[in-house]
């Protein structure tokens, strides 16, 4: 009953936001940016770039936390021609309507949909390994709760037939661009040494990312997607003893648990595994893809990080959640991980194995378009042709 009144809520917002739009002349030099959390992921990758090459467009990003989005942009923000505004109110609305260019990776608002003179793209985070939109058949009401575009991105045509499926867009207008994220993990643009300073990680050490996906998260949605609360009830390592092995191999992994998470974890008192909250990250100042770009291993489960990350070449460790439980389930029918080369890891002598003797892994030519090489630029081609 609860879904029902919340549907006929949202059909009024949506006949308002198109009447809106009707007479609401879009700016065609204002470009708005959404992205979950605040100023993140693909959407910041795209815009750090766009405003390199564009400083004079009008930019608006629309966040959630005003305060600390302004802290992590505050030396572009003096320039002028940045407004941060806080989502969920009557500015945002009417930003979001004078712009001519909508740019988001979580969607705007429910009630958004195209409307003439705009273009809304989908930037996404990620070509998925979960099931994602209409493929999830765990999303209560799944058309209304999709993130509605003009278009789409994507890495390859077999990603861009997944993610034109997931959000119910014409297959034209999946776009092969490659991800803006991606750009730093073959370009860098903050140094190794740096890097290794924000993460507090001797400048002599390997460094390497555990990224574990959610199992349960509580914020926006309760929902459960293993039998399990948290990844490490799920692998029974002794990080202790792992600890001490990783310190002999000069070696550290940062533990990033997912912005979703929603288990509290406890703090890990040790020297060569550091796990780190949402909280304990913001406090870095490091912005994620620019740090998983002067690691040499990544560690996983079904995030698609993964994906991403292949194009570095260094090794891909992959802990199976679906031994213990997980329960999402993959995008595809057939088994994803039988057309890769990753680390399959089920114990802590597995993992070590792969520390001490990493190969460099191949990409698999359908998760990639040679295109794709740089997105930022491959997007700004399509949005402003001339």
């Amino acid at each position: 009953m609860a879904i029902i009144k919340s549907e006929k809520i949202i059909k009024i917002l949506s006949l308002t936001y198109k009447t809106l739009a009707l007479i609401t002349p879009p700016q065609k030099n204002k470009i708005c940016f959404f992205s979950e959390p605040d100023i993140s992921d693909n959407a910041y990758h795209y815009f750090r770039y766009l405003y390199s090459i564009k400083p004079n467009l009008e930019y608006v990003w629309v966040v959630k936390k005003p305060k600390k989005a302004l802290e992590k942009i505050s030396t572009l923000y003096e320039a002028g021609n940045i407004k941060i505004v806080k989502k969920n109110t009557i500015a945002s609305i009417f930003h979001l309507l004078r712009s001519k260019f909508i740019i988001h990776t979580h969607g705007t608002y429910r009630f958004v949909s195209p409307t003439s003179g705009r273009l809304i793209i989908n930037l996404w985070h990620g070509m998925p390994i979960k099931k994602i939109g209409l493929l999830d058949d765990k999303i209560t009401a799944p058309l209304s709760r999709i993130d509605r575009s003009d278009y789409i991105i994507s890495t390859s045509k077999f990603f861009s037939y997944v993610m034109a499926c997931a959000y119910k867009i014409e297959y034209k207008n999946s776009l092969i661009t490659g991800l803006p994220r991606n750009d730093v993990l073959s370009t860098p643009v903050i140094p190794q040494k740096k890097v290794l300073e924000m993460l507090g990680v001797p400048e002599h050490h390997r460094i390497g990312f555990w990224l574990p996906t959610y199992r349960k998260i509580s914020s926006g949605e309760n929902r459960q997607d293993s039998t399990s609360d948290n990844f490490l009830s799920e692998t029974n390592f002794n990080l202790e003893a792992l600890d001490q092995k990783l310190l002999k191999l000069n070696t550290t992994i940062i533990i990033k648990t997912h912005p979703l998470d929603s288990f509290n974890y406890s703090k890990i008192g040790l020297s060569n595994i550091k796990l780190l909250t949402p909280k304990d990250w913001d406090a870095t100042k490091l912005d994620l893809y620019d740090a998983l770009s002067r690691t040499e291993f990544l560690i996983s489960d079904i995030s698609s990080v993964m994906i991403d990350y292949m194009l570095t070449g260094n090794p891909i460790i992959r802990i199976d959640p679906m031994r213990s439980g997980y329960s999402r389930g993959a995008t595809y029918e057939f088994d994803f991980f039988n057309y890769t080369n990753f680390h399959e890891v089920r114990s802590e002598s597995d993992l070590l194995l792969s520390l001490s003797y990493p190969k460099k892994k191949s990409t698999p030519p359908y998760m990639y378009h040679s295109s794709t090489g740089s997105a930022s630029e491959n997007i700004t081609k399509f949005i402003f042709p001339h």
